[in-house]
């Protein structure tokens, strides 16, 4: 039998608390990604003007919004429901 001390106490079958300085492999803070966003929109408006801008602007939010799709964060129901007048967005 094991004896206990005080101070000393021991835990046998925790799992290691991770640090939070530490970042998962392959992700990205928001910020970062708003940079390489803004970043990008920045670039198209300098090479193709302002039509350019939208279409890029365009082409981010739909890559977004079926990012999300992809990841389960979007219910389609409600999303239809939005946009036909039937509930609020929010």
């Amino acid at each position: 039998m094991s004896e206990w001390r005080a101070g000393t106490e021991r835990i046998s079958n925790a799992a290691p608390v991770p640090d939070r300085t530490e970042s998962k492999a392959g992700t990205m803070k928001p910020t970062v990604v708003g940079m390489a966003v803004g970043a990008v929109l920045a670039f198209t408006a300098l090479l193709f003007d302002f039509w350019g801008f939208l279409l890029m602007a365009l082409f981010i939010a739909v890559g977004a919004f079926l990012g999300r799709a992809a990841e389960g964060k979007v219910d389609f129901r409600s999303v239809r429901d939005a946009l036909t007048g039937r509930r609020s967005s929010s």
